[in-house]
């Protein structure tokens, strides 16, 4: 990720670069200027963070709700195929809901950490 901010001392635009590029050799540049190099590095890692992060997606529903997963919790996958069960898994959302005969139930939304 590539970002910009106003270097003051110098009354110039510069860049920093955190992580690495697209696949094309590039980094992906923010639209955004910062006001400062550690902000602007800041919101570079961040965003390559983010990005690194949301390259596989998992949903699942459990058979018995688990009101203690919440989001940003690491996950263990195990039984399923092993391109699954290898990698480490994020909570990106969790759903808890009570249905009308008191069972609880639990659907999480998943991210490769």
């Amino acid at each position: 990720m590539e970002a910009s901010y106003h270097d003051k001392a110098t009354g110039t635009k510069k860049t920093v670069v955190a992580g690495g590029g697209n696949g094309d050799g590039k980094p992906k540049r923010l639209k955004n200027t910062y006001a400062s190099e550690v902000s602007a590095r800041q919101a570079a890692e961040s965003e390559h963070k983010r990005v690194s992060r949301s390259k596989a997606t998992a949903s699942i529903s459990l058979a018995l709700g688990r009101p203690n997963i919440t989001p940003e919790r690491p996950i263990t996958l195990t039984g399923f195929k092993t391109e699954i069960d290898c990698h480490k898994w994020l909570v990106k959302e969790a759903e808890h809901r009570m249905d009308g005969n008191g069972g609880l139930s639990s659907r999480l939304k998943l991210e490769t950490a």
